[in-house]
Order: structure tokens, then sequence, then C-alpha cells
């Protein structure tokens, strides 16, 4: 791309698997407008869904809508009329599909040879420089070398009258702005190349944008798509990648060590992804990627990808086989989100089904974790953590004192979630993908007796690259929370501090002189506590304080994000000690902790008791 150029890619905002999940919030609107996007290209089957229409043109933000099915191609017309609609607005166009690989790489790439022939600088592409723009099927690799032989040959001219054939929709004045500010949750915001997780916006131009970095609400931002969760920042240099194929251990080390000085950083990606299968998708992180004009940057983003694709393998190699599957289900807390009906759950593997009820009549606010029989319905108490591929929820209308109106009424789900246990390390394995649903079903039957019928309201499909596992293995950020009690006498004029891991000696200091309620969230300097600015999680052996005065602890916790991927994992083992310290003056360490791998749990989706099997 030209040096003026700003172009940038991302999964759809809101996207949680499905093309149909996108949707705009004022908070989406206000993110396009802080980094001065003008233009969104949509290749989501929905693209031509009202809502994105009116709420993107209310807000003077130019949409050219070319839906495209999930892995299919858009047409060489299509790949036209895109760079049309990017020629209007060289400054600020945004491309998004669903998760925002395949079709959205096609059609980055497309412009890309557009913008290579407009300047009479065009350079043959090959099948590496396709999946290196995360091009995923052979119907778009069909399509871009099309397109790559009418510009050798000559048969593709540049479009005098843009005027007559771009497609922005532009709304009435009037015409209020139609956005859904009730779900922000999970990925509010596209992440222009995730959404909680993945590394920082760039700008298409040599130097780094002004963007703001910290969560938004819900969890979602917009950054480079990280493998997490996502794509990071991927190449938009004009000419395609010189990929060196000799990959070796130490690279592979210096990789995982995110040491990326003279690594061939395509060569690296090209590896990770051919070893672990292909890019990964269908993932819950929405994610923003810009393409960038400049190929060292580029260079450097495909190590970060690359990164990121190994730390989540290697994360995932812990765990082959699970047992102990859960599902957890939340009927959202809002006015009439319960139903009448019979709610039920479908998991769906390839050694099996298991069919159960869930709840009868769930008021709003309704969760709950139910077991599932494993055993009766694989045929075995493990299963390969990749069996999983579907989840269905189901209704059924029950007669009872209720009138029959009432039967098969709307109800509203938050989130679904399933968890397990790794069955060698025991370690938790969790697919987050459909915590944040937001959205209402009901029994899709009309006729009195099939309302009374069970009926999937809804499939949700599962991949084994939405597996998470906690731990990780390494982290790169430690936070802590530390509690003292509130009863009388319960301060101290000491100073108090704890150390962690087998390194004795390096304390970190909590406070001194403090009031009974005293709280402290802070940091951990890895670097000082472990001489390393990552720490892999099993030289966490404990932690043990260093208190000189009799006090009651209510408790510590701690939060770690994993090194490479936007994850989080949380230790609650010592949040309600609630013991008095410090009564003996003649010992410095007056408590300690062991800290297990199996210590480490992600966010609570919801309280464990109670549980119930079916």
């Amino acid at each position: 791309m030209a040096d003026t150029d700003r172009l940038f890619a991302s999964s759809s905002p809101n996207y949680n698997g499905r093309d149909s999940s996108h949707r705009i919030t004022t908070e989406t609107i206000e993110y396009l407008r802080a980094n001065n996007i003008t233009n969104i290209i949509s290749l989501n089957e929905e693209a031509n869904s009202d809502h994105i229409i009116r709420a993107l043109a209310a807000a003077n933000i130019a949409y050219t809508p070319l839906p495209v099915m999930d892995y299919l191609s858009p047409t060489l017309h299509e790949l036209e009329r895109g760079w049309e609609s990017f020629l209007q607005h060289r400054s600020g166009t945004l491309i998004w599909c669903g998760y925002g690989y395949g079709r959205t790489g096609t059609m980055i790439t497309a412009l890309q040879m557009y913008s290579q022939q407009q300047r009479s600088e065009f350079r043959p592409w090959t099948s590496d420089d396709y999946r290196s723009n995360f091009v995923e099927s052979e119907s778009q690799i069909h399509t871009l070398n099309q397109l790559q032989s009418s510009i050798q040959l000559g048969s593709h001219h540049e479009p005098m009258d843009i005027d007559a054939t771009q497609q922005e929709v532009k709304s009435d004045k009037d015409e209020p702005m139609d956005v859904d500010d009730q779900h922000t949750a999970g990925g509010a915001r596209p992440k222009l190349r995730p959404v909680d997780q993945p590394p920082t916006v760039r700008q298409a131009a040599n130097e780094p944008m002004d963007v703001d970095d910290e969560h938004i609400a819900g969890g979602a931002r917009l950054e480079p798509r990280p493998v997490d969760q996502p794509p990071t920042v991927r190449q938009a240099a004009d000419e395609p990648m010189e990929v060196d194929r000799q990959v070796d251990d130490s690279m592979i080390e210096r990789l995982r060590l995110g040491s990326f000085t003279g690594l061939s950083c395509p060569a690296l990606l090209n590896f990770v992804l051919q070893q672990y299968g292909s890019s990964p998708r269908r993932r819950s992180t929405p994610s923003l990627s810009i393409v960038m004009p400049t190929a060292q940057a580029s260079a450097t983003a495909d190590c970060i990808t690359a990164r990121q694709a190994l730390i989540q393998q290697e994360s995932r190699s812990h765990c082959r086989k699970i047992k102990n599957l859960e599902i957890g289900i939340k009927i959202a807390n809002v006015f009439t989100a319960g139903t009448y009906d019979t709610i039920g759950a479908i998991v769906v593997g390839k050694s099996g089904t298991a069919t159960f009820d869930v709840v009868d009549n769930p008021s709003k606010g309704f969760q709950s974790w139910v077991s599932v029989d494993m055993k009766s319905a694989f045929g075995s108490d493990t299963i390969d953590i990749d069996d999983v591929s579907s989840i269905k929820l189901t209704a059924r209308g029950t007669i009872g004192i209720k009138p029959p109106i009432l039967i098969n009424d709307e109800w509203k789900v938050q989130g679904v979630m399933l968890r397990a246990k790794c069955s060698k390390t025991g370690y938790e394995a969790y697919d987050d993908a459909f915590v944040s649903l937001n959205s209402w079903y009901n029994h899709p039957s009309i006729w009195i007796l099939n309302r009374l019928r069970t009926k999937t309201v809804v499939s949700l499909q599962i991949g084994p690259e939405d597996w998470h596992v906690t731990p990780c293995e390494t982290i790169n950020k430690l936070e802590y929370e530390f509690k003292l009690g509130d009863e009388f006498l319960a301060g101290t004029s000491d100073s108090i501090s704890f150390t962690l891991g087998e390194e004795q000696g390096k304390n970190i200091e909590i406070g001194g002189n403090i009031n009974r309620g005293f709280s402290r969230t802070d940091t951990v300097n890895l670097t000082y506590v472990f001489g390393s600015d990552t720490v892999e999680m099993h030289r966490e052996g404990g932690t043990s304080g260093i208190f000189k005065f009799w006090f009651p602890t209510l408790g510590i916790t701690f939060t770690a994000t994993c090194a490479g991927l936007k994850q989080q994992m949380y230790m609650t083992k010592f949040a309600s000690e609630d013991v008095w310290l410090g009564h003996d003056r003649y010992k410095e360490v007056v408590w300690t902790g062991d800290i297990a791998a199996t210590d480490w749990h992600p966010k609570q989706f919801i309280p464990d008791p109670p549980k119930r099997v079916r």
C-alpha cells in the first residue's frame, strides 16, 4: 500500500462465532471515529443487516456491504467494488467479515494487488503470500489467482468514475442511530488488528497511532489481532514476502521468548500454522489488525502472531483428553428474560451425544452448572478435547395452570460455557466462546402439539481452538490484592510484606502503619522477584507472609496474565484466611501457603454450587 494509505482489518463488532452476532453500539462508533475510520467494507454474510446499515450511516461512516458466506470467496466484481470503495477513503478504511480471516484476507490481498498495479509495481503473489494475509479456502485462492492473471494480462482497468458504482448507504439526518447498548460485553468494539488480551493498535503509516490500549466495557478492546487470540497486525507491504523455510529449534525457542531480532517472521508464521493447522478461527474475541505499509513492521507482526499460536498450542498440549465435563448456562437478569418452558441442552460429540433438561420455568437471572454424564453419552469418562463439536439449547412447552399463550414464550440467554478437567494434569479446561451471547430465543413451533415437544432453538459450534487451559505455561504480569480485617485492633504499626516462590528474601512490600480495613492492589515486579519479566508457572511454589504484629488478615488473591495470550487466570485459594497473625514477635514469617498449578482458575462464570448430574 502507499505510505499514506490507512487500511485496517478486523473481526466484526461483537462477533462470537456466528456472522449474525455482529452488532454496533455507541462505543463502536466512538472508537471508529477516534481512529479516523471513515469507511467500512463488510464481507459478513449478514452485511445487509438493517441495524448495521442505519448505525453506520447515521454516524456518517461510509459503508459498502458485500455479503459472502463463510469460507467462500468474494467474486471478482465484488473485489473491484471493494477497491472502488477504498479509493474514496484511502485514509481510513476498515474491512471486516466474521472472524476476520479468510474473506477479509481475500479482500486485503486484492486491494494490495490493485495498489501495486496502480503504481505499475505489480509483482507475482504466491500461496505463501495469501496465507500470510490469512486467506483460508481454495475458492478464495482461486479467485485471487484469477485476479492476479487479469492484472498481469492487463485486462483490469482503473475505474474512471466511482460515483456510479459505489454503493454507500446514507441515512436521513433526522433518523436516530440504531444501536444496541445491551450488547457491549465481550466485544462491543471491533478489534482493529483482539478483544481480551491482544497487542496494540498501529497505524498504516510509519509511526504508531495514539490509541488507548486499556480494557473497555465488557472486556473488549481494539487491538492488533492476537491468537487468544486471533491474529495480530498483518502484512500489507506491496510485494510478496520472501519466505525462509529453514526453521530450527533455536529459532522456535527465540520465538517463544519473544526475541524477534534476526528471525524470519514470515517463515516462522508459516511453520507454526503448518505444524498446528490452519489459522485459528471461531474465537469469541473480536480482533483488529492494521495493514501496515512497512515490511519491517509487518514482519514483526508475523512473529507476534506466530508466538501467540505457538504458546496457545503448547498450552493445549497438556490437555489432550478431558473428564468431568460441565455446561454452565446463564439466563439474563432482565425483565421477562425467564420462561415458562423447560430449557434443555444437547452436547454433541464425535463419539456420542448428551441430551438433558437443565431447568423448568427458569426466572430471570437463573444460572447453574450441570454435569454431563460422559459415560452414558460418549461411552467413556474421558474424551479427546476436540471431541465436542457443538452445544444446542432446547425448549419444550409444558401444560400447567398458566394460560396457553404463555407456552413457548421468549427467553434471553446471557451466556453458555463449557468446562472440564484435563485427565492427566488436573488442569482446568474451558470454552468461553459463548459467554456473552445476550440473545433472545423461543420455541419455533406454532402448532399446539409440537409446542409441547423438545425443539432446538440455537446451535453453537465448538472447535478445538476455542478451548483454553488454566494455568498457562508462562505469565508476564502478576497482580495481587491484599485485604486486612476490619475488627477492633486489626491494624498494625509495623511493615508487612510477603514473598513468592522459592526466591527467599525478595520481599514484596505491602505497607506499614496501616489501619483496620486496609486493602492494597498492586503489580508484582517479576524481574525483581524472579529475575525475568516472564515466569514459568511451575516456579511459583508458594507464598509466605512476613508480619510483625497482631492483626487479622482477611485474605490475598492473585491475577496473572498469560504471556503471549490475552488470557487471565485467578488464584483465590487464600481469599478468606480470616486469621489473627503476628502475635509471636520472635517469628518473622508468621504465615505460609502452598500454591499448586491446579489452584489457578479462569474468571468465575457461575458460582459452583449447586451442581446436578444429567
